[in-house]
């Protein structure tokens, strides 16, 4: 795959996007992408990156429905408050005592609720770790099958505006 034929397939951003290609293919680096990380699974749909993006926006979306569940069945417990408020005071003893004070229940939601937000902050740095690696990988993938169904240059060309680029609408 040339330069010529990434930028072609690239279309938006082709200046940044060849920078981040040629490092990973010759030293084996890549930057974080902090639209990655800030819009997850969006951004990977946006890049044309369905199967991908449709997976972790799924569990985007679960986390986020699971996390809010959770959020209104603390908010409407009563027994959470004084976690709250021990939490706020900073008070390691009160911490201690409001959980004991839960029940078996009360504290598997809490640690739930806990586990989720932390795994969707780690989905996002995966997220931002990985995009250009992965939005690599696949506009390479891409080209490839785009050369081999395309004989002539004018056929590739067309092939190539119509799949590459990305999908605004919807992202």
């Amino acid at each position: 795959v040339t330069v010529s034929e990434a930028a072609k397939y690239v279309k938006q951003n082709t200046a940044y996007f060849c920078r981040v290609f040629n490092n990973i293919k010759s030293i084996s680096r890549s930057k974080f992408s902090f639209c990655g990380a800030l819009f997850g699974g969006a951004y990977l749909l946006y890049r044309k990156m369905y199967k991908l993006g449709a997976i972790i926006t799924s569990i985007e979306a679960i986390i986020m429905i699971l996390s809010a569940y959770l959020s209104n069945y603390i908010a409407s417990t009563p027994a959470f408050k004084e976690l709250y408020e021990a939490y706020n005071s900073y008070d390691v003893n009160a911490i201690m005592s409001s959980l004991g004070a839960l029940s078996t229940q009360e504290v598997f939601v809490f640690y739930l609720y806990s586990f989720l937000s932390i795994a969707s902050i780690v989905i996002s740095v995966l997220i931002g770790v990985f995009a250009n690696r992965m939005y690599f990988k696949h506009c390479k993938k891409q080209i490839i099958k785009i050369k081999n169904s395309n004989d002539n240059q004018q056929e590739f060309d067309k092939a190539i505006k119509q799949k590459g680029g990305v999908n605004t609408p919807l992202a």
